[in-house]
């Protein structure tokens, strides 16, 4: 957290700050100055690119996701508010309680889910009528951990 490690960052560069001014007005003086107090230091990040220049801050319009996605970005404006990133699945593996059989479900983009089905598709069994039943009940399926 950048709210939490700045003013640390900051306090330690003044700190080094006032040492160096010291030790310049030793070596011009021949004794040491006690009491040199710098001014306060302010820690800016930048992101460079991989050639080492600095990358240009990107317009919100301009950010496409398959592009962009797990990847630092830099927008020009100001934060009014912030939260922590949420994880989102882009696909989820399913399994039948009773026949463990395993479905993969793709998950809708944006704010979507899965469409997790209600019968269990593995595990059919046909009657007389020709309407399939399913012999592990409604909402038979559970999401298995990666």
């Amino acid at each position: 957290n950048p709210a939490e490690y700045l003013p640390l960052f900051e306090a330690a560069a003044k700190q080094e700050s006032e040492r160096i001014m010291s030790r310049s007005n030793a070596d011009e003086d021949g004794e040491g100055l006690v009491g040199n107090v710098a001014q306060d230091v302010q820690v800016m990040l930048f992101k460079s690119g991989t050639n080492g220049s600095l990358t240009k801050p990107l317009s919100m319009r301009d950010i496409k996701p398959e592009q962009y996605v797990s990847r630092l970005v830099i927008v020009p404006g100001i934060v009014t508010s912030a939260s922590r990133p949420k994880h989102k699945a882009m696909k989820v593996t399913l399994q039948c309680r009773t026949c463990k059989d395993t479905k993969t479900v793709m998950c809708k983009p944006g704010m979507g889910g899965a469409m997790i089905p209600r019968d269990c598709q593995g595990s059919v069994m046909g009657d007389a009528n020709g309407t399939g039943k399913s012999q592990c009940g409604l909402d038979p399926y559970e999401v298995l951990a990666d």
